[in-house]
């Protein structure tokens, strides 16, 4: 929606899709890379500079055009049932078709299955600790069954990441994107990070050159920029926080702790959701929620004061939506 504005002239403000509004800065200088083709050297260095970031083992690590295409070619590679642990709209991951659900994962199951989960969870945000996520690969293991962790937006908490676990001798498998954090939603590329053999196996399906030389060059630039990596986790922490104060400023609650989104809760997510749109702010409705809206941190001033008189809005309006209110 950027540079789309409305007929009174009010840009578009997308806070739909939970990524961050304040993207790499070195994209452009990269742009001669549109015009040349793969090259297998640059798509390992790719991959070593992406093993170095996630801290996982560059045996077991694959790069991929996305990590939703990864994901669907895992479904055929894990040959398993699966199960998606509750709620049922990972980041990325779409292992299976239309898989059953857990409700939650609070104990062993007795069959062998592909477990997916995504840490932070989609759309609520909430992060299941690593020791957590290490139980549940135990009691995977134990029945032979499989782990995937979609990982999707944890780069900005990456204490919470298992890529560091994975290995040959571990039913683990672990699936990152690069858009999210990065800010450049144009940029297809994403990651497995598992088994060798599954590793291995996921490179002949792909076969050569999935990726445009520029993603190589793109991600290769930016996992290896320290500097703006820490500085942009710090600045989305303090950014989420902020948003977290104006929501419950204006009489609604947020829910969980992913520094890319809030799912916020009160007691008409559509009503809120028009309010917002009035604005010319979009958000993002998930079905079987009714009362709860996922809102995306803004990214510079102009759209936090937005957001905020949009917010404030709903009081003006003789509040059409009702509000939750703060323990």
């Amino acid at each position: 929606m950027k540079g789309f504005t409305w007929e009174d002239g009010w840009p578009w403000i997308d806070l739909a899709t939970g990524i961050n509004g304040q993207a790499w800065p070195g994209a452009e200088a990269i742009a001669a890379h549109w015009h040349g083709a793969p090259d297998a050297d640059a798509l390992a260095d790719l991959e070593r500079a992406a093993a170095d970031y996630f801290g996982a083992d560059i045996a077991c690590l694959c790069a991929i055009p996305d990590s939703g295409t990864g994901s669907n070619l895992l479904h055929d590679l894990l040959d398993l049932p699966v199960r998606h642990v509750s709620p049922t709209a990972p980041a990325g991951a779409t292992v299976g078709r239309e898989p059953p659900v857990l409700a939650s994962f609070d104990a062993p199951l007795h069959e062998p299955v592909t477990v997916i989960a995504a840490n932070p969870d989609n759309p609520h945000g909430r992060i299941m600790p690593a020791d957590r996520v290490d139980e549940w690969l135990g009691w995977q293991e134990a029945t032979g069954g499989w782990l995937v962790m979609d990982e999707t937006c944890a780069d900005a908490t990456p204490d919470i990441s298992v890529a560091q676990l994975v290995g040959a001798d571990r039913r683990l498998v672990v699936v990152r994107t690069f858009s999210a954090f990065f800010g450049v939603p144009g940029v297809r590329l994403g990651f497995v990070i598992g088994p060798p053999a599954v590793v291995g196996a996921l490179r002949h399906r792909l076969r050569n050159w999935p990726f445009s030389a520029a993603a190589i060059a793109i991600g290769t630039a930016a996992y290896r920029d320290a500097a703006w990596i820490a500085q942009t986790r710090k600045g989305m922490m303090e950014r989420a926080a902020g948003l977290d104060a104006m929501v419950w400023r204006h009489g609604l609650q947020p829910e969980g702790r992913c520094p890319l989104f809030r799912f916020v809760r009160c007691d008409d997510a559509q009503a809120l959701f028009h309010q917002l749109f009035r604005y010319r702010i979009l958000t993002r409705l998930f079905e079987g929620y009714p009362r709860q809206l996922r809102i995306g941190v803004p990214a510079n001033p102009e759209e936090w004061d937005r957001l905020d008189r949009a917010l404030g809005g709903i009081h003006a309006a003789g509040d059409t939506v009702a509000h939750s209110r703060r323990p």
